[in-house]
Protein backbone atom coordinates (compact mmCIF):
# COMPACT_ATOMS: atom_id res chain seq x y z
CA UNK A 1 0.00 0.00 0.00
CA UNK A 2 1.12 3.56 -1.04
CA UNK A 3 1.59 6.16 1.74
CA UNK A 4 1.71 9.35 0.84
CA UNK A 5 3.87 12.30 2.18
CA UNK A 6 3.23 13.51 5.25
CA UNK A 7 0.92 17.37 4.96
CA UNK A 8 3.95 19.79 6.37
CA UNK A 9 2.73 22.58 8.51
CA UNK A 10 4.98 25.32 9.13
CA UNK A 11 4.04 29.31 9.36
CA UNK A 12 6.20 30.25 6.22
CA UNK A 13 5.01 27.31 4.07
CA UNK A 14 1.57 28.43 3.11
CA UNK A 15 -0.95 25.48 2.39
CA UNK A 16 -2.69 25.01 -0.61
CA UNK A 17 -6.24 27.22 0.90
CA UNK A 18 -3.59 29.55 1.66
CA UNK A 19 -2.07 29.70 -1.73
CA UNK A 20 -5.36 29.82 -3.35
CA UNK A 21 -6.06 32.90 -1.18
CA UNK A 22 -2.98 34.72 -1.61
CA UNK A 23 -3.80 34.77 -5.42
CA UNK A 24 -6.80 35.85 -5.15
CA UNK A 25 -5.30 38.69 -3.22
CA UNK A 26 -3.10 39.49 -5.74
CA UNK A 27 -5.51 39.31 -8.23
CA UNK A 28 -7.86 42.09 -6.85
CA UNK A 29 -4.74 44.00 -5.56
CA UNK A 30 -3.45 44.01 -9.55
CA UNK A 31 -7.63 45.24 -10.44
CA UNK A 32 -6.95 48.10 -7.72
CA UNK A 33 -3.52 49.69 -8.75
CA UNK A 34 -4.90 48.77 -12.61
CA UNK A 35 -8.04 51.06 -12.28
CA UNK A 36 -6.35 53.68 -10.17
CA UNK A 37 -2.97 54.48 -12.66
CA UNK A 38 -5.96 54.29 -15.77
CA UNK A 39 -8.50 56.62 -14.57
CA UNK A 40 -6.66 58.14 -11.28
CA UNK A 41 -9.66 56.73 -8.63
CA UNK A 42 -9.82 53.90 -6.82
CA UNK A 43 -13.00 51.11 -6.66
CA UNK A 44 -16.01 51.45 -4.98
CA UNK A 45 -14.97 48.44 -2.08
CA UNK A 46 -11.82 50.06 -2.15
CA UNK A 47 -13.27 53.58 -1.24
CA UNK A 48 -15.12 52.02 1.08
CA UNK A 49 -12.34 50.15 3.02
CA UNK A 50 -9.60 53.08 2.94
CA UNK A 51 -10.46 56.46 2.94
CA UNK A 52 -7.89 57.95 4.84
CA UNK A 53 -5.12 56.81 2.23
CA UNK A 54 -4.19 58.73 -0.15
CA UNK A 55 -4.74 57.21 -4.18
CA UNK A 56 -1.10 57.72 -5.68
CA UNK A 57 -1.17 60.51 -8.45
CA UNK A 58 -0.94 59.41 -11.96
CA UNK A 59 1.55 60.78 -13.95
CA UNK A 60 1.10 59.99 -17.36
CA UNK A 61 -2.14 62.33 -17.29
CA UNK A 62 -3.76 65.74 -15.58
CA UNK A 63 -6.76 64.28 -14.56
CA UNK A 64 -4.79 62.67 -11.66
CA UNK A 65 -4.28 65.74 -9.98
CA UNK A 66 -7.74 66.84 -10.05
CA UNK A 67 -9.64 65.87 -7.08
CA UNK A 68 -11.09 62.17 -6.60
CA UNK A 69 -14.77 63.11 -7.26
CA UNK A 70 -13.33 65.32 -10.07
CA UNK A 71 -11.67 62.21 -11.74
CA UNK A 72 -14.85 60.06 -11.76
CA UNK A 73 -17.03 63.35 -13.54
CA UNK A 74 -14.01 63.50 -15.88
CA UNK A 75 -14.19 59.93 -17.16
CA UNK A 76 -18.46 60.10 -17.09
CA UNK A 77 -18.02 62.50 -19.50
CA UNK A 78 -14.92 61.03 -21.59
CA UNK A 79 -13.09 64.08 -21.05
CA UNK A 80 -9.80 61.88 -21.02
CA UNK A 81 -10.26 60.74 -24.58
CA UNK A 82 -11.08 63.88 -26.90
CA UNK A 83 -11.81 61.76 -30.35
CA UNK A 84 -15.26 62.01 -29.98
CA UNK A 85 -15.07 65.71 -29.76
CA UNK A 86 -13.19 65.92 -32.53
CA UNK A 87 -15.64 64.23 -34.62
CA UNK A 88 -18.83 65.53 -33.38
CA UNK A 89 -16.81 69.33 -34.49
CA UNK A 90 -15.75 68.49 -37.86
CA UNK A 91 -18.71 68.38 -39.69
CA UNK A 92 -19.78 72.08 -37.81
CA UNK A 93 -16.24 73.22 -38.95
CA UNK A 94 -16.79 72.08 -42.40
CA UNK A 95 -20.23 74.32 -42.60
CA UNK A 96 -18.79 77.16 -41.19
CA UNK A 97 -15.79 77.43 -43.30
CA UNK A 98 -17.76 76.64 -46.71
CA UNK A 99 -20.02 79.00 -45.61
CA UNK A 100 -16.85 81.71 -45.20
CA UNK A 101 -15.61 80.69 -48.91
CA UNK A 102 -19.22 81.65 -49.87
CA UNK A 103 -19.50 84.82 -48.64
CA UNK A 104 -15.58 86.12 -47.94
CA UNK A 105 -16.00 85.93 -44.33
CA UNK A 106 -13.52 87.58 -42.33
CA UNK A 107 -11.00 86.12 -40.07
CA UNK A 108 -12.48 87.29 -37.06
CA UNK A 109 -16.12 86.24 -37.21
CA UNK A 110 -14.57 83.00 -38.88
CA UNK A 111 -12.34 82.09 -35.72
CA UNK A 112 -15.00 83.24 -33.54
CA UNK A 113 -17.40 81.09 -34.85
CA UNK A 114 -15.11 78.11 -34.75
CA UNK A 115 -14.42 78.63 -30.89
CA UNK A 116 -18.12 78.70 -29.87
CA UNK A 117 -18.51 75.55 -31.87
CA UNK A 118 -15.83 73.85 -30.53
CA UNK A 119 -16.96 74.43 -26.51
CA UNK A 120 -20.17 73.48 -27.28
CA UNK A 121 -18.83 70.40 -29.18
CA UNK A 122 -17.13 69.50 -26.29
CA UNK A 123 -19.94 70.09 -24.11
CA UNK A 124 -22.46 68.46 -26.16
CA UNK A 125 -20.29 65.41 -26.38
CA UNK A 126 -19.76 65.09 -23.05
CA UNK A 127 -23.41 65.86 -22.47
CA UNK A 128 -23.79 62.98 -24.83
CA UNK A 129 -21.89 60.51 -23.04
CA UNK A 130 -23.80 61.09 -19.75
CA UNK A 131 -26.94 60.52 -21.44
CA UNK A 132 -25.92 57.54 -23.26
CA UNK A 133 -24.76 56.09 -19.61
CA UNK A 134 -27.65 56.95 -17.84
CA UNK A 135 -29.98 55.19 -19.83
CA UNK A 136 -27.17 52.41 -20.33
CA UNK A 137 -25.97 51.81 -16.68
CA UNK A 138 -26.89 48.20 -16.39
CA UNK A 139 -26.40 47.18 -20.06
CA UNK A 140 -22.94 48.43 -19.87
CA UNK A 141 -22.18 46.08 -16.75
CA UNK A 142 -22.24 43.62 -19.20
CA UNK A 143 -20.08 44.49 -21.32
CA UNK A 144 -16.30 43.93 -20.73
CA UNK A 145 -15.32 47.75 -22.51
CA UNK A 146 -17.64 49.75 -20.69
CA UNK A 147 -18.20 47.49 -16.99
CA UNK A 148 -15.93 50.10 -15.91
CA UNK A 149 -17.68 53.02 -16.73
CA UNK A 150 -18.43 55.20 -13.24
CA UNK A 151 -22.07 54.66 -13.45
CA UNK A 152 -22.13 50.82 -14.57
CA UNK A 153 -19.74 50.54 -11.69
CA UNK A 154 -21.94 52.29 -8.84
CA UNK A 155 -18.45 54.57 -9.05
CA UNK A 156 -20.79 57.50 -9.70
CA UNK A 157 -24.53 57.49 -8.09
CA UNK A 158 -27.73 58.24 -10.50
CA UNK A 159 -28.09 61.73 -8.83
CA UNK A 160 -24.48 62.85 -9.54
CA UNK A 161 -25.05 62.14 -13.22
CA UNK A 162 -27.51 63.66 -13.69
CA UNK A 163 -26.22 66.72 -11.68
CA UNK A 164 -23.56 66.93 -14.16
CA UNK A 165 -25.32 66.28 -17.28
CA UNK A 166 -27.38 69.42 -15.58
CA UNK A 167 -24.18 71.45 -15.71
CA UNK A 168 -23.46 70.39 -19.22
CA UNK A 169 -26.68 71.30 -20.69
CA UNK A 170 -26.85 74.47 -19.06
CA UNK A 171 -23.36 75.72 -20.65
CA UNK A 172 -24.05 74.14 -23.58
CA UNK A 173 -27.05 76.60 -23.68
CA UNK A 174 -24.87 79.43 -22.92
CA UNK A 175 -22.87 78.66 -26.33
CA UNK A 176 -26.22 78.47 -27.73
CA UNK A 177 -27.38 81.67 -26.55
CA UNK A 178 -24.70 83.28 -28.55
CA UNK A 179 -25.43 82.63 -31.63
CA UNK A 180 -28.58 84.04 -33.71
CA UNK A 181 -32.42 82.98 -33.35
CA UNK A 182 -32.57 80.74 -36.57
CA UNK A 183 -29.29 78.69 -35.39
CA UNK A 184 -31.15 78.46 -31.89
CA UNK A 185 -33.83 77.17 -33.34
CA UNK A 186 -32.02 74.60 -35.22
CA UNK A 187 -30.23 73.65 -31.97
CA UNK A 188 -33.56 72.95 -29.85
CA UNK A 189 -34.48 70.55 -32.79
CA UNK A 190 -31.30 68.57 -32.07
CA UNK A 191 -32.11 68.33 -28.63
CA UNK A 192 -34.87 64.82 -29.55
CA UNK A 193 -32.42 62.43 -31.50
CA UNK A 194 -29.53 63.25 -28.63
CA UNK A 195 -32.19 61.83 -26.13
CA UNK A 196 -33.90 58.80 -28.02
CA UNK A 197 -30.39 57.44 -29.29
CA UNK A 198 -29.64 55.19 -26.56
CA UNK A 199 -32.92 53.99 -26.73
CA UNK A 200 -32.34 52.93 -30.50
CA UNK A 201 -30.15 49.86 -30.00
CA UNK A 202 -32.75 48.42 -27.63
CA UNK A 203 -35.19 48.44 -30.75
CA UNK A 204 -33.56 48.61 -34.14
CA UNK A 205 -29.94 47.06 -35.78
CA UNK A 206 -29.44 50.85 -37.14
CA UNK A 207 -28.83 52.84 -33.64
CA UNK A 208 -25.79 54.05 -35.99
CA UNK A 209 -27.91 56.22 -38.24
CA UNK A 210 -29.71 57.59 -35.49
CA UNK A 211 -26.47 58.70 -34.37
CA UNK A 212 -25.18 60.11 -37.61
CA UNK A 213 -28.39 62.35 -37.49
CA UNK A 214 -27.53 63.41 -34.21
CA UNK A 215 -23.18 63.47 -34.58
CA UNK A 216 -23.54 65.30 -38.09
CA UNK A 217 -25.79 68.13 -37.21
CA UNK A 218 -22.94 70.91 -36.71
CA UNK A 219 -23.72 70.75 -40.78
CA UNK A 220 -26.69 72.33 -40.30
CA UNK A 221 -25.95 74.83 -37.93
CA UNK A 222 -22.33 76.04 -38.61
CA UNK A 223 -23.62 77.18 -42.04
CA UNK A 224 -26.64 79.98 -40.78
CA UNK A 225 -24.82 80.28 -37.62
CA UNK A 226 -21.69 82.20 -39.51
CA UNK A 227 -23.64 83.72 -42.00
CA UNK A 228 -27.29 84.11 -40.84
CA UNK A 229 -30.62 83.05 -42.15
CA UNK A 230 -31.06 85.22 -44.97
CA UNK A 231 -27.87 83.29 -46.93
CA UNK A 232 -29.03 80.11 -45.89
CA UNK A 233 -28.26 77.48 -49.04
CA UNK A 234 -29.68 74.61 -48.33
CA UNK A 235 -28.26 73.20 -51.75
CA UNK A 236 -24.83 73.08 -50.30
CA UNK A 237 -25.92 72.30 -46.65
CA UNK A 238 -28.04 69.34 -46.76
CA UNK A 239 -25.86 67.44 -49.12
CA UNK A 240 -23.19 68.31 -46.39
CA UNK A 241 -25.17 67.49 -44.43
CA UNK A 242 -25.93 63.88 -45.60
CA UNK A 243 -21.82 63.60 -46.04
CA UNK A 244 -21.42 64.07 -42.92
CA UNK A 245 -24.35 61.78 -41.63
CA UNK A 246 -22.71 58.41 -43.63
CA UNK A 247 -19.37 59.29 -42.72
CA UNK A 248 -19.67 58.41 -39.03
CA UNK A 249 -22.81 55.78 -39.94
CA UNK A 250 -19.56 54.52 -41.46
CA UNK A 251 -17.01 54.47 -38.85
CA UNK A 252 -19.40 54.08 -36.16
CA UNK A 253 -20.59 50.70 -37.38
CA UNK A 254 -16.64 49.51 -36.82
CA UNK A 255 -16.99 50.94 -33.89
CA UNK A 256 -19.79 48.91 -33.38
CA UNK A 257 -17.78 45.86 -34.18
CA UNK A 258 -15.77 45.72 -30.93
CA UNK A 259 -18.58 44.87 -28.80
CA UNK A 260 -20.37 42.55 -31.13
CA UNK A 261 -20.00 39.29 -28.61
CA UNK A 262 -21.55 41.43 -25.78
CA UNK A 263 -23.89 42.99 -27.60
CA UNK A 264 -25.18 39.35 -28.54
CA UNK A 265 -25.61 38.51 -24.81
CA UNK A 266 -26.78 42.02 -23.68
CA UNK A 267 -30.00 41.68 -26.43
CA UNK A 268 -28.36 44.96 -28.07
CA UNK A 269 -28.82 45.74 -31.75
CA UNK A 270 -26.48 46.96 -34.14
CA UNK A 271 -25.32 47.25 -38.07
CA UNK A 272 -22.56 45.13 -36.69
CA UNK A 273 -24.89 42.80 -35.98
CA UNK A 274 -27.10 43.25 -38.79
CA UNK A 275 -24.59 42.77 -41.26
CA UNK A 276 -22.09 40.52 -39.99
CA UNK A 277 -19.15 38.91 -42.52
CA UNK A 278 -20.68 41.47 -44.94
CA UNK A 279 -20.07 44.73 -42.95
CA UNK A 280 -17.34 45.38 -45.19
CA UNK A 281 -19.75 46.24 -48.84
CA UNK A 282 -21.87 47.91 -46.79
CA UNK A 283 -19.41 50.44 -45.63
CA UNK A 284 -17.86 50.64 -49.17
CA UNK A 285 -21.42 52.05 -50.10
CA UNK A 286 -21.27 54.41 -47.51
CA UNK A 287 -18.29 55.72 -47.93
CA UNK A 288 -19.57 56.12 -52.00
CA UNK A 289 -22.73 57.87 -51.00
CA UNK A 290 -20.11 60.13 -48.50
CA UNK A 291 -17.66 61.37 -51.16
CA UNK A 292 -20.68 61.60 -53.75
CA UNK A 293 -22.34 64.11 -51.41
CA UNK A 294 -19.14 65.81 -50.17
CA UNK A 295 -18.56 66.32 -53.66
CA UNK A 296 -22.32 68.19 -54.56
CA UNK A 297 -22.03 70.45 -51.75
CA UNK A 298 -18.82 71.47 -53.16
CA UNK A 299 -19.93 72.03 -56.44
CA UNK A 300 -23.22 73.77 -55.52
CA UNK A 301 -20.45 76.09 -53.38
CA UNK A 302 -18.19 76.17 -56.28
CA UNK A 303 -15.06 75.41 -54.12
CA UNK A 304 -11.87 75.42 -55.97
CA UNK A 305 -9.61 72.62 -56.45
CA UNK A 306 -7.67 72.81 -53.11
CA UNK A 307 -11.15 71.27 -51.97
CA UNK A 308 -11.40 68.39 -53.93
CA UNK A 309 -7.30 67.39 -54.50
CA UNK A 310 -6.84 67.60 -50.60
CA UNK A 311 -10.15 67.29 -49.04
CA UNK A 312 -12.48 64.63 -51.26
CA UNK A 313 -9.47 62.53 -52.61
CA UNK A 314 -7.28 62.83 -49.17
CA UNK A 315 -10.85 61.59 -47.53
CA UNK A 316 -11.72 58.90 -50.29
CA UNK A 317 -7.64 57.62 -50.10
CA UNK A 318 -8.01 57.25 -46.06
CA UNK A 319 -11.65 55.98 -46.13
CA UNK A 320 -11.22 52.89 -47.83
CA UNK A 321 -7.66 51.96 -46.87
CA UNK A 322 -9.58 52.21 -43.42
CA UNK A 323 -12.15 49.79 -44.85
CA UNK A 324 -9.70 47.50 -46.98
CA UNK A 325 -7.15 47.31 -43.70
CA UNK A 326 -9.57 47.35 -40.68
CA UNK A 327 -9.90 43.67 -38.96
CA UNK A 328 -13.79 43.43 -37.78
CA UNK A 329 -13.22 40.74 -35.79
CA UNK A 330 -10.40 42.46 -33.80
CA UNK A 331 -11.69 45.00 -31.32
CA UNK A 332 -8.39 46.21 -31.04
CA UNK A 333 -7.84 47.07 -34.42
CA UNK A 334 -11.47 48.55 -34.72
CA UNK A 335 -11.05 51.10 -32.27
CA UNK A 336 -7.59 52.70 -33.47
CA UNK A 337 -9.31 52.98 -36.93
CA UNK A 338 -12.19 54.60 -35.14
CA UNK A 339 -9.89 56.96 -33.70
CA UNK A 340 -8.19 57.70 -37.05
CA UNK A 341 -11.33 59.12 -38.51
CA UNK A 342 -10.72 62.28 -36.12
CA UNK A 343 -8.02 62.81 -38.70
CA UNK A 344 -9.56 62.51 -42.04
CA UNK A 345 -12.39 64.86 -40.31
CA UNK A 346 -9.53 67.65 -39.84
CA UNK A 347 -8.17 66.69 -43.37
CA UNK A 348 -11.34 68.25 -45.26
CA UNK A 349 -11.31 70.74 -42.83
CA UNK A 350 -7.68 71.74 -43.69
CA UNK A 351 -9.09 71.70 -47.43
CA UNK A 352 -12.08 73.98 -47.59
CA UNK A 353 -9.84 76.60 -45.24
CA UNK A 354 -6.94 76.40 -47.60
CA UNK A 355 -9.62 76.78 -50.48
CA UNK A 356 -11.17 80.08 -48.44
CA UNK A 357 -7.98 81.55 -47.29
CA UNK A 358 -6.71 81.73 -51.26
CA UNK A 359 -9.84 82.98 -52.57
CA UNK A 360 -9.54 85.84 -49.66
CA UNK A 361 -6.26 86.21 -51.26
CA UNK A 362 -6.68 86.38 -54.98
CA UNK A 363 -9.91 88.13 -54.88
Amino acid sequence: MLKTAPRIHHPFIPTQCQWTNILLVNKHNTFSVSLRQTFGYSSLSESKQNKTQPIPAVKRSWFSRLPERWTAYAHLSRAYNPTGTFLLYSPCTWSILMGAYSINSSLFDVSKMLALFGVGSFLMRSAGCVVNDLWDRKLDAKVERSKSRPLASRLVSVREGVSVLGVQLTASLGILLQLNPYTIKLGVASLLPVCIYPAMKRITYYPQVVLGLTFGYGAVMGWPALVGEACMNWSVVAPLYLSAVSWIVLYDTIYAHQDKRDDVKANVYSMALRYGDNTKPVLTGLALFQLSMLTTAGICNSQGPLFYTIGVAGAAYRIFSMIYKVNLDSPKDCFSWFKKNSNTGFLVTAAIALDWLAKAYTS
